[in-house]
C-alpha cells in the first residue's frame, strides 16, 4: 500500500466524525428553536374605555366684547371707570372737554336766529311784491325774483336747523356711555389724553358682555374636522392651573377656512362655562375635543395591529381559515401559545382576525374576535431584547422555530 493511500485512508475517519460532529451541533441549534433566538412580548385584552379624540389649542375669549370709541376729538377731561370695572348699559364711563363743542351750539344757535329773521323779512316783502303784482304796479321779473328770496330763506333756515342739531349731537358725544353690560377689559386714554376721530375712531375702552360664559377659538385640521360636530363634550387646561380640567361643548364649526403653514384649518367655537370666573380673556387653552367614546369594551394596544410575524416563528400549517377571515376582516392579531412537540414546549402563533372599533391612538376597540385577558402578540424580540426585557419585567414568550411563515 503506497504512502498516498494510507494519508487518505486516515482521513476517512476523521471527516465521519467531523460530520457526526456538525450533524450534532445541527440538531442541539434544532431543538432550540433555529430562530436566532426569539421571542414574542405579548399583552393581555384588557376591558376598559376608549375614547376618540382631536386636539387643538385656541384663546379664551368672551362671548361677546364691544370697542367702545368716541365719535369726536378732543381732550380726555374725566374717566369714570378703570380695569375691572363692572358697567351697566348706559352708564357714563368717560367726558371729553365739551368747551369748543359748546361754543359751536351756541354759534349754530345763533345762525339759526339770524335765518330765521331773513325768513321773516323775505316773507314780508313778498306778500308787498304779491299785491303789488296783482294791480300791475311792478314787473313780472321783480315779483319772480322775490319769490325766489323767500324760497331761499326757508332753505336756509332748514339748514342753520341743521347744523344747530349736529352742533347738539356733537356735545353729546362729549359724554362717553357704556353700550352694554359687562365689565371693562381694557383701558387704552389717560385723563389729558387727545384723542383724534378725523379718520379713525379711536378705541378708549373695551368691554366684556359677560365673564361667566366665555369661548374658545380654536383651529381643527382639515384631517380632523370630519369628526368635529357642534354638542360634543370638550376638556381644556390652561398653564394659569395645570393641575385642574375644565369643560366644555362645541357650538359651531365654521366653514370658512384659515390657511397657516400651509395647513387648512377650521375655526371651531367652544362654549364654556365660568361661574367662579378663575378663567380670563386671551387665555391659551389646550383642548381635547372628544369625537367619540365607548365604554367598558374590550381593546388591545395598537402594537398588536401592527406585528408582522418575523421569518422563522411557528406558525400553523393550516391558515386557509384565517385567510379566508382576513377576506372579509383585514385587521389581523396573533395569539401566543404554548405547545408541547415531542416533549419539548415550544410556542406558537395562531391567526386571529378580529372587528375593531374606534382608537385612541393608543388602543383600539375590539368588536368581534378576542376575549378577555387573551395574550396578543406585540413584538418579537431578538435573544439579546429578551434577556434585556426580561430585566425590565417585561413579559414575553420563547418562540420555536419549524415550518410555516407570516400568512401575508
Amino acid at each position: 500500500m503506497t504512502t498516498l493511500m494510507k494519508n487518505w485512508l486516515w482521513r476517512i475517519p476523521v471527516g465521519l466524525i467531523l460530520l457526526v460532529v456538525v450533524l450534532a451541533v445541527v440538531r442541539a441549534v434544532s431543538e432550540r428553536g433555529d430562530t436566532g433566538g426569539i421571542s414574542f412580548r405579548t399583552a393581555a385584552v384588557t376591558r376598559a374605555d376608549v375614547i376618540q379624540s382631536v386636539t387643538a389649542n385656541g384663546e379664551l375669549a368672551a362671548v361677546k366684547t364691544v370697542q367702545v370709541g368716541c365719535q369726536v376729538s378732543g381732550m380726555i377731561k374725566e374717566l369714570l371707570v378703570d380695569y375691572n370695572s363692572v358697567v351697566t348699559n348706559g352708564q357714563v364711563i368717560a367726558r371729553l372737554d365739551p368747551a369748543t363743542f359748546e361754543q359751536n351750539l351756541a354759534q349754530a344757535d345763533a345762525e339759526l336766529a339770524t335765518a330765521k329773521a331773513a325768513l321773516e323779512l323775505a316773507e314780508v316783502n313778498f306778500r308787498r311784491a304779491e299785491a303789488l303784482h296783482r294791480e300791475k304796479l311792478i314787473a313780472e321779473s321783480e315779483f319772480d325774483k322775490t319769490q325766489a328770496e323767500l324760497s331761499q330763506s326757508r332753505a336756509n333756515v332748514k339748514m342753520r336747523e341743521a347744523s344747530l342739531n349736529r352742533a347738539r349731537v356733537d356735545l353729546e358725544r362729549t359724554t362717553i356711555t357704556a353700550p352694554i353690560d359687562g365689565v371693562v377689559i381694557t383701558r387704552t386714554v389717560n385723563v389729558g389724553q387727545t384723542v383724534a376721530a378725523n379718520f379713525n375712531t379711536p378705541t378708549l375702552f373695551l368691554i366684556a358682555n359677560d365673564l361667566r360664559k366665555m369661548r374658545i377659538e380654536t383651529k381643527v385640521s382639515e384631517a380632523d374636522v370630519g369628526g368635529v360636530k357642534p354638542g360634543q363634550p370638550v376638556t381644556f387646561t390652561v398653564d394659569a392651573f395645570p393641575d385642574r380640567t375644565f369643560t366644555g361643548q362645541v357650538t359651531m364649526v365654521r366653514y370658512a377656512a384659515t390657511m397657516e403653514q400651509n395647513v387648512v384649518n377650521y375655526t371651531t367655537l367652544v362654549e364654556v362655562n365660568n361661574d367662579d370666573l378663575e378663567l380670563r380673556p386671551t387665555m391659551t387653552a389646550n383642548a381635547t375635543i372628544i369625537t367619540r367614546q365607548s365604554r367598558n369594551v374590550l381593546r388591545v394596544p395598537n402594537a398588536a395591529l401592527r406585528f408582522t410575524p418575523p421569518a422563522g416563528a411557528w406558525l400553523p400549517t393550516d391558515t386557509t381559515a384565517s385567510a379566508t377571515a382576513e377576506a372579509t376582516n383585514p385587521r389581523t392579531v396573533y395569539l401566543a401559545k404554548q405547545r408541547d412537540e415531542n416533549g419539548r414546549v415550544r410556542t406558537q402563533l395562531e391567526t386571529v382576525s378580529v372587528k375593531t372599533g374606534i382608537t385612541d391612538g393608543s388602543f383600539t376597540e375590539i368588536l368581534e374576535g378576542l376575549g378577555e385577558g387573551q395574550p396578543v402578540v406585540t413584538a418579537a424580540l431578538t435573544t439579546s431584547a429578551s434577556k434585556q426585557s426580561a430585566s425590565k419585567g417585561s413579559v414575553f414568550l420563547t418562540g420555536g422555530g419549524g415550518s410555516g411563515g407570516p400568512p401575508r
